[in-house]
C-alpha cells in the first residue's frame, strides 16, 4: 500500500469531524484542523529531528539516532552488496581497500563511534556509496577507471564524509517529512482517491526539484570539502581528488544538461570548487607521498589484479552512469 493510501485510510477512519453528504469536500472546519494538524505536525518533526552534525557542531534536521543508523546499514548492506554482485573475489584487494577506507576513517569525527566497514563490488557500474552507519561500497567499475591510491582515497574520504555528516538520516527524514506535508496538505484541500495520488506524484516531484536536489547537492558540496580535509590528515595528495573528478568529467561528457536533475554537482564546477580549496587551505603538499609511489601500489594492488579476474558478476546492461 502507497504513503498516501496508509494515510488516507487513517484519515477515514480517525478524521476529526463527519463528511457532509451534500458536499464531497470537507467543511471549513476540517480544513483548519487538518492544516492545524499538518502545522503541528510539522513543527513537532521538526522539533523531534534536530541533532547536531558531528562535524559542523551545527543543529540539523535528523529524526534517526546514531545508533538507529547504525542498527540499519547493518540491516541493508547485505542486501546492497548482493544486488552489486557481491564483493570482488580477492581477499588482497579487498584488504587493500579497506585499509585506505580505515586509514581515512580514523581521521574523522566519528573515528571509534562507527562500525565502518569498506566493500569493494563486483560490478561494473561507476559508483560509489555510503550506507548508515559505517558502510561505505566502491564497485570494480570505479576501481578500474582510477589510476592512483590518492584518487581511491578521494573517493572513500567523500563517501566517510557523508556518513559523519549524518547526511544519510537527514535526507531520509527530509523525504519523509516532504511526503507527510503532501499528504495531509492533500487531505486538507479535500483531496480523494486518483485525485491525492496525482497531486502527490505531482508535488513530490516539485519539493524534489525546489527542496531535496539542492540539498542533496549541498551535502555532496559539504562532503567533498571533509573528505578534502580527510584526505589530508592522512598523508594523501589533495590533488588527488581533482584527478578523480577529471576521470568522472571525461566519462561524463555530454550529459552536463542533465545536471537539474542529479543529487550531484556538474564535476566540471566541483573540480573549480575544489581546486580554490586546495589553493586556499592546503597550498603545501610536500608531505604527501610521491605519486608515482600511489600510482605504482594502486597498479599491483588493484589495477593488475582486476586484469586477471574474470568479468564483473554484476553487469549494467544501460547506458553508465557515474553516482561517487
Amino acid at each position: 500500500m502507497a504513503a498516501y493510501q496508509i494515510c488516507g485510510e487513517l484519515f477515514r477512519r480517525y478524521r476529526p469531524c463527519p463528511r457532509n453528504p451534500r458536499n464531497p469536500r470537507p467543511r471549513k472546519g476540517l480544513v483548519k484542523r487538518a492544516a492545524g494538524m499538518a502545522l503541528g505536525g510539522a513543527i513537532f518533526l521538526l522539533l523531534a529531528g534536530c541533532q547536531v552534525n558531528p562535524v559542523t557542531g551545527k543543529s540539523q534536521f535528523n529524526m534517526l539516532s546514531q545508533q538507529q543508523e547504525i542498527a540499519m546499514g547493518q540491516e541493508q548492506a547485505p542486501e546492497y552488496i548482493k544486488s552489486f554482485g557481491g564483493e570482488i573475489d580477492s581477499a588482497p584487494l579487498r584488504a587493500y581497500v579497506s585499509a585506505i577506507g580505515q586509514k581515512l576513517a580514523g581521521q574523522s569525527e566519528l573515528a571509534t563511534a562507527m562500525p565502518w566497514r569498506f566493500y569493494a563490488l563486483d560490478s561494473d557500474v561507476v559508483n560509489a556509496f555510503a550506507l548508515p552507519g559505517g558502510h561505505v561500497c566502491i564497485t570494480r567499475g570505479l576501481l578500474a577507471a582510477m589510476k592512483d591510491e590518492s584518487e581511491l582515497a578521494a573517493v572513500l574520504g567523500h563517501e566517510v564524509a557523508h556518513v559523519t555528516h549524518r547526511h544519510i538520516g537527514q535526507q531520509m527524514t527530509m523525504n519523509m517529512a516532504t511526503s507527510y506535508g503532501l499528504i495531509v496538505g492533500g487531505y486538507a484541500l479535500g483531496m480523494r482517491g486518483e485525485e491525492l495520488k496525482q497531486a502527490y506524484n505531482l508535488g513530490s516531484l516539485a519539493a524534489n526539484v525546489t527542496f531535496l536536489l539542492p540539498h542533496s547537492r549541498g551535502a555532496e558540496n559539504e562532503s567533498d570539502a571533509t573528505g578534502l580535509r580527510y584526505m589530508v590528515l592522512a598523508g594523501y595528495d589533495p590533488n588527488g581528488m581533482v584527478a578523480m573528478l577529471n576521470i568522472l568529467l571525461e566519462m561524463s561528457k555530454g550529459q552536463a544538461g542533465l545536471m537539474v536533475f542529479s543529487t550531484h554537482p556538474y564535476a566540471g564546477e566541483r573540480v573549480k570548487r575544489i581546486s580554490q580549496i586546495i589553493a586556499e587551505k592546503y597550498p603545501n603538499t610536500e608531505g604527501a607521498e610521491a605519486k608515482t609511489v600511489l600510482t605504482q601500489r594502486y597498479k599491483q594492488n588493484v589495477l593488475d589484479v582486476l586484469a586477471k579476474l574474470p568479468a564483473p558478476k554484476h553487469q549494467q546492461e544501460a547506458e553508465q552512469t557515474t553516482g561517487q
